[in-house]
C-alpha cells in the first residue's frame, strides 16, 4: 500500500512539474474561467428570484472587480468566489453551507464558543459560524475580502462578527478562543504567509482556550502538504488528533484535501510523538476516521 502510495506522489509530482513548465508559474487553469461563468450565471437567475439580496450582489461584484484589478496577490479561481454562500445566492467554488457539514463543524461550536477564523477570505465561513457562535473574529490580511465579509455581515444583521484587515504572523490578541479554523492556511501560495509549520502550530496553541478546539484542513496532500505526517507530528506536541477525513473537491478543477480535528492539549509535550497517524491511510478515507 505505502509503496503504491509513494509511486502515485512521485507520478503526480512529476505530471506538476511539466505542467508548471508548459505553463510558467502560474497556478490558475483554464477550467477556473468556465467555473467562474458558471457560477456567474447561476447567481445572475438567483437575484431575478430574490431582489432582497441585488443590492449585496451588486456591492460585492463592485469589490471584487476593485480586487481584481488592485490587489497586488494572486487572485484565485479565475476571479470566482473562492467562498460560496448559497442561501443568498453568493455561489463560489467553496459552498460554505456545505463545507461547514462536511465538517460536522457545529458539533464543536455552540453559542458560548469564540472562535477564530485565520485566513477568512470573503468571510462567509465566519457569518455562518457566528449564526451559531457567541463571536467570531475574521483575521483577512486581503482588505477587499473583509469589505465583502462585511457587507455581507451588514445584511444579514450579525453584530458578533468582527473583520480584522491583518496578517496572522503580525497577530496578537489577549482574548483565547474556543475554537480556531485554519482552512489550507499554514502556508500559502501567494506568499503571504511565511513562517514555519511549528511557529504557525505554536502561535495557535497559545491563542486558545484550555481544550479548545483546532479545524484544520490541508493543502494538496500530493504536493503541497506531501510532508503532512510529519506536520501532524509537530502538531502532535500542541494538539491531540480526534478525527481526520478527505474532502471531495466541489469544482473540478480544484483538489481533494485532508481535514482534521485537533484538541489543544494542557501544556506542551516534548517527548516522542504520541500521534497515531497513517498518512497512506488518511488519504483514501472519505469517511471519519477516529483517533
Amino acid at each position: 500500500m505505502k509503496e503504491r502510495i509513494k509511486d502515485k506522489l512521485r507520478k503526480y509530482k512529476l505530471i506538476v512539474s511539466l505542467y508548471r513548465k508548459l505553463r510558467g508559474t502560474k497556478r490558475e487553469g483554464t477550467g477556473w474561467e468556465k467555473v467562474a461563468k458558471q457560477l456567474k450565471d447561476k447567481q445572475i437567475l438567483f437575484c431575478k428570484d430574490n431582489p432582497s439580496v441585488e443590492t449585496l450582489h451588486l456591492e460585492i461584484d463592485q469589490i471584487n472587480k476593485k480586487q481584481i484589478s488592485e490587489w497586488g496577490a494572486m487572485v484565485y479561481c479565475g476571479g470566482a468566489l473562492y467562498q460560496g454562500y448559497n442561501k443568498l445566492g453568493l455561489f463560489g467554488v467553496k459552498p460554505t453551507e456545505d463545507r461547514l457539514e462536511r465538517y460536522d463543524a457545529f458539533r464543536y461550536i455552540n453559542s458560548e464558543s469564540c472562535v477564530l477564523d485565520i485566513g477568512s477570505n470573503a468571510g462567509f465561513m465566519s457569518c455562518e459560524i457566528a449564526t451559531k457562535a457567541k463571536s467570531v473574529l475574521a483575521l483577512e490580511y486581503n482588505n477587499y475580502l473583509n469589505e465583502i465579509g462585511r457587507a455581507t455581515a451588514n445584511h444579514l444583521d450579525l453584530k458578533n462578527v468582527e473583520f480584522l484587515d491583518k496578517d496572522f504572523q503580525k497577530f496578537s490578541s489577549e482574548r483565547r478562543f474556543d475554537c480556531v479554523l485554519s482552512l489550507s492556511n499554514h502556508h500559502t501560495i501567494d506568499g503571504g504567509l511565511n513562517i514555519s509549520f511549528e511557529q504557525y502550530i505554536n502561535k495557535i496553541y497559545n491563542l486558545m482556550a484550555d481544550g479548545g478546539i483546532l479545524l484544520f484542513e490541508s493543502h494538496n496532500v500530493w504536493v503541497d502538504d506531501s510532508d503532512l505526517a510529519e506536520k501532524f507530528k509537530i502538531a502532535s506536541k500542541y494538539f491531540e488528533l480526534e478525527r481526520s477525513k478527505m474532502v471531495e473537491a466541489f469544482f473540478k478543477p480544484d483538489i481533494d484535501k485532508l481535514f482534521a480535528v485537533f484538541r489543544r492539549r494542557d501544556q506542551i509535550f516534548n517527548g516522542d510523538s504520541l500521534l497515531n497517524f497513517d498518512f497512506s491511510k488518511a488519504i483514501e478515507a472519505y469517511d471519519f476516521i477516529e483517533y
